[in-house]
């Protein structure tokens, strides 16, 4: 079973047990989410922040190292923030290994409005079924300016 056979099973079972009264269906359920939460956390870090390392748990993103992008390039300032293009260095032991071109979106007074800015990011991940979303990734911190950063597809068309 891969990690996204893994998820769906989970959610499935979390729909079950909440419908059921069945003990072992809720221990089973337990004991896998407590499986699946731990693969994660050694599989994609943690960001140091627990509202965002939760955030990205609960959500199946990923805390994704700055120092895993190359060539971070501004591109624009707007009024929600600032937006970087960067290449991705995903040579991470994944079945893909290719770089991908990336959006790094850095909102403005982001510590200010950590719980405004992940309830947006909420509703965004929410509507991924369309296949005109942008994809969202994770997020990851620049260590300079010590700002997070959302870690976006990149729509060049």
């Amino acid at each position: 079973m891969d990690i996204h056979e893994c998820i769906i099973f989970t959610e499935f079972l979390w729909k079950t047990q909440r419908n059921n009264g069945n003990i072992w269906i809720k221990i089973f359920y337990r004991d896998l989410t407590n499986h699946l939460t731990n693969y994660l956390t050694c599989k994609f870090g943690k960001s140091g922040n627990a509202i965002i390392d939760d955030f990205i748990l609960e959500k199946y993103l990923r805390w994704i190292p700055y120092s895993k992008f190359k060539n971070v390039e501004y591109l624009s300032e707007g009024g929600f923030g600032t937006i970087y293009r960067a290449i991705w260095l995903k040579n991470n032991g994944d079945e893909e290994n290719d770089d991908e071109e990336v959006i790094l979106k850095c909102p403005k007074n982001l510590n200010e409005s950590l719980s405004e800015f992940l309830k947006e990011w909420e509703y965004h991940i929410s509507v991924l079924i369309s296949s005109d979303i942008i994809n969202v990734y994770g997020f990851t911190e620049d260590p300079s300016a010590s700002k997070y950063m959302v870690v976006m597809e990149y729509a060049n068309k």
